[in-house]
């Protein structure tokens, strides 16, 4: 089970307590990803049984909302120190791209997201380890 956390508060803990508690029963095999680093940390102090991983993209999109300065940092990963992530999840749309590679080599596996075409899953097979799929059977 892939479970994504959409934090959207700088109240960190509550949410993934939350997420924690519920967790506490369930015998399968769990990931948990975020765009937050910060969450990640919290999986990552009280709950380290469970993978993480760190959710990214080129920030083109969506980044209306962030200020440019965080858009940067999202996107170049520089705050994998604080969730110390499992694994990186980034935007299939984004990719070939610097970021990933580099922490692909350093060891990281890349799940691409969103998969949902054979086109997106031809990219994901060039440049990613895995793939996260929707609407679309791979």
């Amino acid at each position: 089970m892939l479970i994504e956390l959409k934090t959207q508060s700088t109240e960190t803990g509550r949410l993934e307590g939350e997420v924690a508690r519920l967790l506490e029963g369930y015998d399968g095999e769990v990931a948990l990803q975020s765009f937050d680093p910060v969450s990640l940390g919290w999986f990552r102090r009280h709950s380290p049984r469970h993978a993480r991983g760190q959710l990214a993209s080129g920030h083109r999109r969506s980044s209306r909302s962030l200020p440019p300065w965080q858009v940067q940092i999202l996107r170049r990963l520089q705050l994998n120190h604080v969730g110390r992530p499992d694994f990186i999840g980034y935007d299939v749309r984004d990719l070939p791209c610097l970021t990933a590679a580099q922490a692909r080599r350093a060891g990281l596996p890349i799940l691409a997201w969103t998969v949902r075409t054979s086109t997106d899953r031809a990219r994901a097979r060039r440049h990613a380890d895995g793939i996260i799929f929707e609407d679309f059977r791979p």
